[in-house]
């Protein structure tokens, strides 16, 4: 035998694919790209050359302003025909006539916008189709006194009382009780 032989593993290295980082410097590369991205939103949102135009919301009334004339035909006999066997109708008895409330009840409210901004001034609530905001008099003898993340407080005749966002009032009279329950 060959005392020269001496018996070596046979050991294969491969070519790495691609490009190797060390994982120390991973969290590193991890961290300067959010930054680039943090600070590149920065620049195109305060660049009012590439900013998004505001959305201004227009009115229906406000939008389309169409005169309507009428036209009247000079000395045109008019006459009505009635029907004996149905009893007359009263004029404008077609719409329901609300009724007149108490100084003690309130009116239904219809809840259907609650937007809560950490800004006071950017706070609104909807109610009955119109926007209010904190200070406002949606009713007679109702204030908005705050506009809060989940409820809004209101004052009516200094009585405090609290609703839901998004929840309707059905109407009637603000007592201790409910507005006990509604600050809870």
């Amino acid at each position: 035998m060959d005392n020269k032989s001496i018996v070596e593993p046979e050991v294969s290295v491969q070519p790495a694919k691609g490009l190797f980082i060390p994982r120390y410097l991973l969290p590193v590369y991890a961290l300067l790209l959010i930054a680039i991205g943090w600070f590149s939103a920065q620049h195109w949102r305060n660049n009012e050359a590439f900013a998004a135009p505001a959305l201004a919301q227009v009115a229906p009334s406000a939008a389309v302003k169409t005169v309507v004339s009428r036209q009247t035909v000079p000395n045109a006999d008019i006459e009505t025909v009635h029907d004996k066997n149905k009893p007359a109708q009263q004029v404008g008895s077609d719409k329901k006539a609300s009724p007149s409330l108490a100084s003690d009840e309130l009116a239904p409210l219809r809840y259907s916008a609650h937007i809560y901004a950490s800004e006071d001034d950017k706070r609104s609530i909807t109610l009955n189709g119109q926007r209010y905001q904190e200070g406002d008099s949606p009713a007679p003898n109702l204030t908005i006194e705050q506009i809060q993340q989940d409820v809004t407080i209101f004052n009516f005749n200094g009585e405090v009382f609290t609703l839901d966002a998004l929840e309707d009032w059905p109407g009637g009279k603000v007592d201790r009780e409910s507005a006990a329950e509604g600050s809870e």
